[in-house]
């Protein structure tokens, strides 16, 4: 008999220059950068043909036996072996189409064939051997087996006295929308098993044996579990990334993986590290984990490679590698053309996310100064404010991206996990204020004001889109998330175009104002009244530096955002200084000199002791009650109280946060913070978890990567029981919580009223 033992059956579900003069030179120079974008986004092509979907070319008449079943065929042919006594039975299932019959371990659901032998002697059946497995969706499960036409080899020995015909019984299941169990006995009389096989069959024998997995050299694998993960990593030298297009791990046993999770992988330097859910149901191996490594090459070829893993790995390189992308996800990962439209989406959607609000401001005096100004002027604003918006998304982008290739776990709004970078966004915020004042102009070709000349409108616009990729970064947009977590596990090409997409998205409605002179004449006509307007936007610029001076005080401590505060008065010191008193230089220029200072003693290393008194400072774990009286179970994230939770039967709620992200604190504030929903899940005893991603926290990288997700913000719920997750939206409402807990309390009526 082979196999792990019974399983229950479980029946699943059914599945510029001359600007004015050349207007076509604008628009040939965006359809060229368009076109350049398509390019580089075509994914390279692969003739992947499904092994199931092979028919070995093997005449049937030369089957030693045949079984006939409502749903399957199986057909068994014969190999002498080399060694006397000694055979390979072929054991060839053809299951009808829409069915399938299952793997060693079959997954979510099912049952392996078994072989047995039958009263007589002349036959001892050894281990069946599988060929290499598939996955098989139904439904919510996720199971492993063989749609099309699978060949399990059995060696067998023949008594050398054997005179009689050897028996073998065959049991197995087989399922479509229903599962059928079926079973056949055949009649093998030794002497057939001592023949020479034909060349057709001995064929057919090479093709079947190609199918099976290889064996792996033993030392050069290592798993390990942490509380709901499984990891493995596999020495693999000269392996390189652009030779395989997907790696799946099938567990032999139980007790291993979730497996209708996703699989994550990561292959540098000739290691293949792969990671997924835990099985938290199940109890776990000890000693060792085996199971099939599947490689899949660019050509759809499949490759399998049987393993033992000894529990010998050190889990914190495998979380790191698998934090930074690379790779591919399984299952769940969007493809490149699905990644690219919810990115272009996500990108116009971006315009109404409160980061964006400031540059609106700018936007909006374009927007008024267009009104009154020619075609091609009004052509150039739109295509340079878009060039600017790509450029920087590229660049964010290309940063990302390196940072990642080298091991760094960052994700989107990366940028504002650094302090300095956070205290020179609240610099520039506070001085685009400032000159929105007109209290400082900056130098000529450069202004984000509404250009005098056509020279600087140019660069006022590209400047302008810059700056919106870049404050646009601590939002999170409906089908940003899904869009970004897939490009960060692309090719560098395609990861780019992804981007491009959002930064295209972002850019759009301007672009297409810009572009119709329909739409541009419902504007008002520029005036002086535009200058007084002009002064009112200073005030979102200025808000948005107090909201940056809070973040940096989040990031690096209160010292931190008190001299970031020095530093402002100082530069507003330089502005008044230059404009009111004699030797004007001299002060601006010592105005600058102090500000300077006190803008290093906030953000550089060496004296900033309060960013790493932030950083080492732990959280506390506690309940939190809020003025409404209601007191949650709200503790710091970590995967190993999650797991308890879990266990424990509770219904789990997680966020995903940064004092950096704006979208963020609004779903905080709106929903989090809701009374209602608050008393709610105290009443269900949910256990709620804040992953706070303020700092860099390669832990919380990896757990955002395993749910297919490179930024904040990120909300799951975990039902009573269940190991895996439901992901809310991302705009949260107190509705989508309270949705799924009154679907908790309705099977507590019902069993109470049985």
């Amino acid at each position: 008999m082979t196999g792990d033992g019974q399983r229950k059956v479980v029946s699943a579900p059914a599945k510029t220059a001359g600007v004015r003069s050349r207007p076509s030179a604008l628009r040939g120079a965006l359809f060229l950068f368009l076109t350049l974008l398509c390019a580089l986004a075509v994914p390279p092509s692969a003739s992947a043909v499904a092994e199931s979907a092979r028919i070995t070319a093997v005449p049937e008449a030369e089957a030693l036996a045949r079984i006939d079943q409502p749903h399957t065929t199986v057909l068994v042919f014969a190999e002498k072996s080399e060694r006397p006594g000694e055979a390979t039975l072929a054991l060839l299932f053809r299951p009808q189409p829409g069915w399938h019959v299952y793997w060693r371990n079959p997954g979510d659901s099912g049952l392996p064939p078994k072989v047995s032998r039958g009263d007589s002697a002349p036959l001892q059946p050894g281990e069946l051997r599988f060929p290499i497995p598939e996955r098989i969706p139904v439904g919510p499960l996720m199971n492993y087996g063989y749609e099309g036409e699978a060949a399990f080899l059995l060696p067998v020995t023949v008594s050398p006295a054997a005179k009689g015909d050897a028996t073998l019984r065959l049991d197995w299941l087989v399922c479509a929308d229903v599962c059928v169990p079926e079973s056949g006995t055949v009649s093998l009389p030794p002497a057939a098993l001592r023949k020479n096989a034909s060349p057709a069959v001995a064929r057919a024998f090479r093709t079947w044996r190609s199918r099976l997995p290889h064996p792996f050299p033993a030392g050069r694998a290592e798993a390990a579990f942490t509380a709901d993960r499984f990891l493995l990593a596999v020495e693999m030298p000269g392996l390189a990334a652009g030779d395989i297009t997907d790696a799946y791990f099938y567990p032999s046993k139980e007790g291993v993986l979730a497996y209708a999770a996703p699989q994550r992988w990561r292959l540098r330097g000739g290691r293949l590290m792969m990671g997924s859910a835990r099985d938290l149901a199940n109890p776990s191996p000890a000693g060792s984990v085996s199971g099939v490594l599947v490689l899949t090459r660019p050509d759809g070829e499949r490759e399998g490679f049987e393993l033992d893993a000894p529990l010998a790995l050190d889990p914190a390189p495998v979380l790191a590698a698998l934090a930074t992308g690379g790779g591919r996800e399984g299952p769940a990962s969007a493809g490149f053309l699905p990644a690219l439209v919810l990115a272009v989406l996500g990108g116009l959607l971006l315009n109404l996310m409160p980061c964006v609000f400031p540059v609106l401001s700018m936007k909006a005096m374009a927007l008024l100064r267009s009104a009154g100004a020619g075609e091609a002027a009004a052509r150039r604003d739109g295509i340079f404010y878009t060039l600017g918006v790509l450029a920087g998304f590229l660049s964010l982008a290309a940063i990302l991206l390196l940072l990642k290739a080298g091991g760094e776990a960052v994700g989107w709004g990366f940028q504002l996990q650094e302090p300095w970078v956070v205290a020179g966004l609240a610099i520039l915020m506070f001085l685009v204020g400032l000159h929105f004042m007109g209290w400082w102009r900056l130098p000529a070709g450069w202004s984000i004001t509404p250009a005098e000349t056509e020279g600087e409108g140019a660069a006022h616009s590209l400047l302008t889109g810059l700056l919106a990729a870049v404050v646009a970064t601590p939002c999170t947009a409906p089908f940003m998330a899904t869009a970004l977590g897939a490009a960060v596990v692309m090719p560098a090409p395609q990861a780019l175009a992804v981007f491009a997409g959002l930064g295209l998205g972002l850019a759009l409605p301007y672009l297409l104002v810009s572009l119709l002179p329909a739409v541009r004449r419902m504007l008002p006509r520029p005036g002086a009244w535009m200058e007084r307007l002009q002064q009112v936007l200073a005030f979102p610029m200025w808000l948005t530096a107090v909201w940056l001076v809070w973040v940096l005080a989040r990031l690096a401590g209160e010292t931190a955002a008190a001299w970031l505060l020095a530093a402002l008065v100082m530069i507003g010191f330089a502005v008044w200084a230059g404009r009111q008193l004699v030797q004007r230089r001299l002060w601006a220029g010592l105005g600058l000199a102090a500000a300077a200072g006190f803008l290093w003693l906030a953000v550089a290393p060496a004296p900033a002791s309060a960013i790493r008194a932030a950083d080492d400072r732990a959280p506390a774990v506690a309940s939190h009650a809020r003025t409404d009286g209601t007191v949650l179970d709200e503790r710091p994230w970590s995967s190993e109280a999650v797991a308890e939770a879990i266990a424990a039967g509770r219904p789990v709620f997680v966020y995903f946060t940064a004092d950096w992200c704006i979208t963020c604190k609004v779903n905080e504030t709106v929903t989090l913070d809701d009374a209602a929903l608050r008393q709610a899940l105290a009443a269900h005893h949910v256990a709620v978890f804040k992953a706070d991603w303020t700092h860099r926290d390669p832990e919380i990288a990896a757990e955002l990567a395993r749910h297919g997700r490179d930024g904040v913000p990120l909300y799951l719920f975990y039902r009573p029981g269940r190991a895996q997750p439901e992901i809310l939206p991302q705009i949260l409402t107190p509705s989508d919580l309270l949705a799924r807990l009154a679907e908790l309390s309705a099977p507590a009526a019902g069993r109470a009223a049985e």
